[in-house]
């Protein structure tokens, strides 16, 4: 073999581990292509979660503010006190809707009994308590504080009437 032919071979070799080489990159740029190409499509979909998520919790914020602000024009309040006999009275749920956690309280702690709250009142339903009024009170204001169907709380102030 002549030193052409050497140098010729050695060439061949050179170049065929090149092109192996380059082959072997193309395939890595490739992969590494194709993992960024899924990363991007796993973030535009969250993306496009995130959003749609954010448009139902705006959507639920409006529907909840639109409730908020019909509750509060309307004219009568949810509730009337009733006179029944004796000391006892009821408190009475005007609305259909059944009110939860319905608390009655009173400035004045000791002209109230009230044992069965807070509890719930289904709609056009009531619940009774005991009324003495002391020589100390002059105020006869009972304060009711409730959750509304949809989870807003809410709270309301009447007159016990006279017996």
């Amino acid at each position: 073999m002549s030193i052409g032919t050497w140098i010729g071979t050695v060439i061949a070799l050179v170049a065929a581990a090149a092109s192996a080489w380059q082959a072997w990159e193309a395939r890595k740029a490739r992969k590494e292509a194709k993992e960024s190409e899924n990363r991007a499509l796993e973030a535009a979909e969250n993306a496009s979660l995130a959003a749609t998520r954010s448009a139902d919790a705006t959507e639920k914020i409006a529907e909840l503010a639109q409730r908020d602000e019909e509750r509060k024009t309307k004219k009568e309040p949810p509730w009337r006190i009733e006179y029944q006999s004796g000391s006892r009275y009821a408190l009475k749920n005007l609305s259909g809707e059944r009110m939860d956690s319905v608390d009655i309280s009173m400035k004045q702690k000791d002209d109230l009994t009230a044992s069965e709250f807070p509890t719930p009142i289904d709609g056009s339903s009531q619940k009774s308590f005991i009324y003495t009024r002391s020589a100390a009170s002059a105020d006869r204001s009972l304060t009711v504080t409730w959750v509304w169907p949809d989870g807003t709380p809410d709270s309301w102030t009447g007159e016990i009437p006279a017996s």
